[in-house]
């Protein structure tokens, strides 16, 4: 059938700042400090980026990387990039020299834009290009030709994102334009988003491109709020005075709100949605919140699904639930591919597939085919199917624990840490044992002013667990955490598998 300009248009994110420009061209689009932007300004100003870029060469498929905090610059960065033509490249501002040089080679960065704090001379001798991201060199007021949108095909990458990876070197994730305006849609009505959306930016633009609410909070006319750091108290009082309606976090930082002083406040205001995900959230966690009369959104995805790729729709919060209207497709398989009994019982791999998938792993043909071997992308999460077809993770591959023959899931042994009133953060591993093979052992972060014994803790989990499930041994200590909230359970396997305390 033929196609008409009149009834197709190649499907893009770009859409949705020049749909809000032209509709919401003075609604205030971006609030940070005292920043205010209406939409008609936002558009004007990632226009001047996107002219700037194509002054410094930029060619369509070129690769610009930003180094930065959530702010208005990143926010902008996602429409100023590709309408140079260009791909985007997030980087994680809280790596080293060394890990951000392998991605502005591997990627073969062309310009680079960051805060002061976050360049290193040695970068320069990579890129052909580096700006300051609040120079006013970056919005050039008089560029030397008018803005010409870039003719855009929707399977062109429009941003690649580098996982953290847990052993070698980073992993460049490829999304398409056409992906990502259709993970959009979904964040849209998975989050209910609308035009009187406050959305304040807590998750880190740089991870999966703030789950695509860069674009989404956008696409609806909503309004993208912006703070310096994260301080609990702070935040819960910004919500409440700046009527904040929704945020993305991982448990981690919920367990860090729900410690503030003045979380009581979000009981009376009972305007605020919370989408989490990043691991799994302890049911406790969750029940605190709607006890405040907060929404809490449970999803689950990955850098290579965009983010979110299931939402829970169940009364058990906890559980990763079903794939999402714009993903359709997820399953928990066995090493056969075959779909597992749906009876909350037998545990398979959960693979998932749509158009909301990566376009694959950059400069890596064999690891991409690897990831879609048998026409689906093989998470490594190992989950149970209830007969409602809602899956529950109960451990990554890497991280069940098999003690004398038995499967052992940390995070249903975590769920029942995070019932003691005592215990903010907990992190269950395995450790050698020359009889068992390996045994569980839990590392805890206690609240501040509280302590506990190591049999205490054993005990509480005794009375609620199975015992072979039980902690057999007890540290406290600091839990490592990515920059999204994710327990760094790698590098406390690292530290004690072999090596007791």
């Amino acid at each position: 059938m033929t196609k008409y300009i009149a009834n197709h248009s190649p499907l893009t994110p770009l859409l949705f700042l020049e749909r809000a420009a032209a509709f919401y061209k003075d609604k205030t689009a971006v609030v940070q400090d005292n920043i205010r932007k209406t939409y008609g300004a936002l558009y004007s100003d990632c226009t001047l980026t996107a002219m700037r870029f194509r002054e410094l060469g930029a060619q369509a498929g070129d690769r610009i990387a930003y180094i930065s905090r959530n702010n208005h610059q990143l926010l902008e960065a996602h429409y100023a990039v590709p309408m140079c033509g260009a791909i985007l490249v997030p980087i994680n501002y809280r790596l080293n020299e060394k890990e951000v040089s392998y991605i502005l080679k591997h990627a073969a960065v062309k310009i680079l834009v960051t805060e002061e704090q976050y360049y290193h001379e040695p970068y320069s001798d990579i890129v052909e290009a580096h700006l300051f991201i609040n120079s006013e060199d970056l919005y050039k007021q008089n560029p030397h030709y008018k803005y010409k949108a870039p003719r855009i095909n929707e399977d062109d990458t429009i941003s690649l994102n580098y996982t953290s990876g847990t052993t070698g070197h980073p992993k460049g994730v490829m999304y398409s334009h056409r992906s990502t305006y259709l993970n959009t849609l979904g964040e849209c009505i998975t989050a209910s988003l609308t035009a009187d959306c406050n959305y304040l930016w807590i998750l880190p633009m740089f991870h999966c491109n703030g789950w695509c609410y860069t674009w989404a909070v956008t696409a609806i006319g909503g309004t993208h709020f912006f703070i310096d750091s994260f301080d609990p108290e702070y935040v819960v009082s910004y919500i409440t005075t700046q009527k904040i309606t929704h945020l993305c976090a991982a448990p981690t930082v919920l367990i860090q709100l729900q410690q503030a002083i003045n979380f009581s406040l979000l009981r009376n205001y009972g305007k605020l949605t919370i989408i989490t995900a990043g691991s799994a959230p302890a049911p406790d966690t969750i029940r605190r919140f709607e006890e405040n009369d907060v929404k809490v959104i449970h999803v689950y995805g990955l850098t290579e699904t965009h983010g979110p790729h299931s939402v829970c729709e169940t009364s058990d919060r906890s559980r990763q639930g079903i794939a999402s209207v714009h993903a359709v497709f997820m399953n928990v398989v066995d090493d056969e591919l075959r779909s597992v009994t749906w009876d909350g019982k037998t545990i398979g791999e959960v693979v998932v597939r749509g158009n909301n998938i990566m376009q694959g792993y950059y400069k890596d043909v064999k690891l991409t085919r690897q990831a879609f071997k048998g026409g689906w992308f093989h998470t490594g999460d190992l989950a149970v199917i209830h007969p409602d077809g809602h899956a529950e993770i109960v451990d990554r591959k890497k991280d069940l624990i098999i003690s004398g023959g038995e499967n052992i899931s940390s995070i249903e042994v975590e769920n029942v840490l995070y019932q003691h009133p005592d215990i903010l953060l907990a992190a269950v591993i395995p450790v050698y044992d020359h009889k068992w093979g390996e045994i569980p052992k839990a590392v805890i972060e206690l609240k501040q002013g509280k302590t506990l014994s190591d049999k205490e803790i054993i005990d509480f989990c005794r009375d609620k667990l199975a015992h072979y499930k039980c902690p057999k041994a007890v540290i406290f200590d600091t839990i490592p955490k990515t920059n999204t909230g994710k327990v760094q359970k790698n590098k406390l396997k690292e530290k004690y598998y072999y090596h007791g305390k």
